[in-house]
């Protein structure tokens, strides 16, 4: 069974999330709501959800992507997040743009948006890094956006990635597809109510 809770002021207060008491985190254990999933239970509860306006995910956990910069191999805490996360939470970009559906895709060319203080230290502000070409220990990532100086969620990423191109990237498995196994949980469900929608509708939902 999954329980749902809202993303109260303890989560979210530091953060400019419109209107946040519609925001929800999602569980699959009952007994915590914070329990991960995989990205197949998500596709399933999206599929049927009739008390959200939407619903995403983002990685139980912050990974480190390191980048070739001018100063040699530079990590940097990431999150992979769906496409749809930064819409969910009304976030905006500082520059470029957010992730998009053709980003979110097994096969997609991997695209990075990256954090206003990691863009202020490593690149010195340049506008000019939305469109370059990054080249890391796990391959090519293209810059499409920086969020604002205010932008910090979750707590220390300072970049982030398309969930499913994560994923599909991760080194195969002779005994689990990381996309679609209902059992590999990495994940944390992310969602927006409808306006009139209750938090026990949405548990039953």
């Amino acid at each position: 069974a999954m329980l749902f809770s809202i993303a109260d002021a303890v989560l979210f207060r530091p953060f400019p999330f419109v209107d946040q008491r519609r925001l929800v985190i999602a569980g699959e254990d009952a007994s915590d709501p914070r329990s991960e999933i995989s990205y197949r239970a998500y596709l399933d509860w999206r599929a049927n959800l009739e008390t959200f306006a939407d619903l995403g995910v983002i990685g139980s956990t912050n990974w480190t992507l390191h980048l070739r910069l001018r100063d040699g191999l530079t990590a940097i805490p990431h999150r992979s997040v769906s496409a749809n996360f930064f819409e969910i939470l009304g976030a905006k970009p500082y520059l470029g743009r957010t992730f998009d559906r053709s980003d979110d895709r097994r096969g997609a060319a991997r695209t990075l948006i990256l954090g206003y203080g990691f863009w202020q230290r490593q690149f010195g502000g340049n506008p000019r890094v939305v469109g370059e070409v990054l080249a890391s220990t796990e391959g090519a990532f293209t810059v499409v956006g920086v969020m604002p100086p205010d932008f910090c969620y979750p707590a220390g990423a300072e970049a982030w990635t398309p969930v499913v191109a994560d994923l599909a990237a991760v080194p195969p498995s002779a005994t689990f597809d990381k996309l679609e196994d209902s059992d590999v949980g990495v994940l944390f469900a992310i969602g927006r109510l409808k306006p009139q929608a209750t938090l026990a509708a949405a548990r039953t939902d």
